[in-house]
C-alpha cells in the first residue's frame, strides 16, 4: 500500500473519492491500477487515463461529466460507472471490447438517438438507465440490438408508463433478458410472454394452462417417487434379520436367569466366601470333654443350652452328688 498527496492504493485499487478534485491529473506512476475510484468529486471531463492499460473497473459516479470520451486505450475495462452525472448522449464505447457493465442512472438521456451509441458496444450485459428522461418508444429497437443484454433497468423513466404492456413488450423484444428492473425473468414468464406476443391473450391463457398442467404432472411424479421410496424403506425394515450362530455356552442378550431353588439357596448360604468369617452351625457343635477342676471331676454335659444347677442336686444318670465349688 502506498499513499501520498491524498492518494491511497491497496491491492491494485486506487482510491481518490471525496477529494474535491475538478480534473483527473497525471497517473503515470499508477500504471498497474486495476480499480480506480473517483466518485463524489467535481470532475467534468474524462482524461489522462491512457497509461492505465490494465484498468478493469472505473467509478466516476457523482461528478459533473457531460461526455464519455478518452477511453479508447482501456481495452480491458469491464465496469464503467457514470451514474449521477450530466451525460446527454452515449458515445465513445466502440473500443471497449471487454465492457460488460455500463451504469448510467440519473443522467439526462432522453431520445432513442441519445442511446444509439450503445450499439457500438455489443459486449454489454448489464445496463442501468434508470431515472433518466427516456420517453421515446423506439428506444426498444436500440436495446434489442444488444446481443448479450441480460440485465436491464429502466424504472424511473417515462417510457415505463407510455408503452402499453411495458414489461411484456420488453421481455418479448429482448430475448436474452434475464432480469428487468427489480424482478427476474423466469422461464415460465418468458413462455407466457412469447405466447402473448405471437398469439395475443388467448394464446397466453392457453400457455398458462399448459404450464399449470406440467406443474401438476411434475408434482405427481415427485409424489410417486416419494411413495416408492417410503415403501422401499418399509420393505427393508420388515424383512427378518438372519439368525447369527453362536456358542451354546454364551448366554443370549435376551436370556433371563431363572430363580434359584430353595436347596440351592441353602447350599449357597452355607458355603462362605473367602473373605467372610466362618460361623459354625448348631449341628456342627462338638460337646466339651469333661475335665477336672481341682479334685472334683466334671461329668459330660447333656445339652448345650442347659445351665448348671447352683444347688446340690442328684444326678439321675450317674447318681453322683455335686456341690457348688468355690474356686479361688
Amino acid at each position: 500500500m502506498c499513499s501520498g498527496g491524498g492518494m491511497l492504493m491497496t491491492r491494485g485499487a486506487l482510491f481518490l473519492h471525496f477529494k474535491g478534485f475538478t480534473n483527473i491529473g497525471e497517473l503515470d506512476e499508477y500504471t498497474g491500477v486495476k480499480v480506480l475510484w473517483l466518485e463524489n468529486n467535481a470532475i467534468s471531463r474524462i482524461e489522462n487515463l491512457e497509461k492505465l492499460v490494465e484498468l478493469r473497473q472505473l467509478y466516476l459516479h457523482h461528478n459533473l461529466i457531460e461526455n464519455i470520451e478518452n477511453l479508447e486505450l482501456l481495452t480491458n475495462l469491464d465496469t464503467l460507472n457514470l451514474c449521477n452525472n450530466c451525460i446527454r448522449k452515449i458515445s465513445g464505447l466502440k473500443c471497449l471490447v471487454s465492457l460488460h457493465s455500463l451504469l448510467l442512472a440519473n443522467n439526462s438521456l432522453c431520445l432513442a438517438e441519445d442511446l444509439a451509441g450503445l450499439s457500438e458496444c455489443p459486449s454489454i450485459i448489464v445496463l442501468d438507465l434508470s431515472n433518466n428522461r427516456i420517453k421515446d418508444e423506439t428506444v426498444i429497437e436500440v436495446l434489442a440490438s444488444l446481443p448479450n443484454l441480460g440485465v436491464l433497468t429502466l424504472m424511473g423513466n417515462p417510457i415505463t408508463k407510455t408503452i402499453p404492456n411495458y414489461r411484456k413488450a420488453m421481455i418479448a423484444r429482448i430475448p436474452t433478458l434475464k432480469h428487468l428492473d427489480d424482478m427476474p425473468v423466469f422461464p415460465s414468464e418468458r413462455r407466457t410472454v412469447d405466447a402473448w406476443f405471437t398469439g395475443g391473450t388467448e394464446a397466453e391463457a392457453a400457455e398458462r394452462q399448459k404450464l399449470h398442467k406440467e406443474e401438476h404432472e411434475r408434482s405427481m411424479r415427485m409424489w410417486e417417487e416419494y411413495e416408492n421410496l417410503v415403501s422401499s424403506s418399509r420393505s427393508h425394515t420388515t424383512t427378518p434379520a438372519p439368525e447369527i450362530p453362536r456358542d451354546h455356552n454364551v448366554p443370549s442378550l435376551n436370556h433371563t436367569p431363572s430363580s434359584p431353588s430353595p436347596d440351592t439357596e441353602t447350599n449357597q448360604s452355607q458355603s462362605p466366601t473367602d473373605d467372610s468369617p466362618v460361623i459354625p452351625s448348631p449341628e456342627s457343635h462338638v460337646p466339651i470333654n469333661p475335665g477336672s477342676i481341682g479334685s472334683q471331676q466334671c461329668p459330660p454335659l447333656e445339652e448345650e443350652d442347659s445351665a448348671p444347677d447352683t444347688t446340690t442336686s442328684p444326678n439321675k444318670e450317674a447318681g453322683v452328688t455335686y456341690d457348688l465349688l468355690d474356686v479361688d
